[in-house]
């Protein structure tokens, strides 16, 4: 009977959690924009990096290829 009890006040007090959260952020502006736009810049640098890097990489290797070690 006592794990009974325990169970529902368990039970009672996560649905106040949950529901006193859910009302927070339905009541709130944000709605999860900053996460948008954290993901957006995140894939944003990605998409530079692999942009650039082929192009970084290229140049690096004509310019190794191109020196030359005479006189050694």
């Amino acid at each position: 009977m006592m794990n009974r009890h325990r169970l529902m006040t368990t039970l009672i007090l996560l649905r106040t959690t949950l529901t006193g959260r859910l009302h927070t952020l339905r009541e709130s502006d944000e709605r999860g924009s900053e996460t948008t736009e954290k993901v957006l810049w995140i894939s944003a640098v990605i998409a530079a990096v692999l942009i650039v890097y082929p192009i970084l990489t290229g140049k690096l290797s004509d310019w190794f290829n191109a020196l030359t070690f005479g006189g050694m």
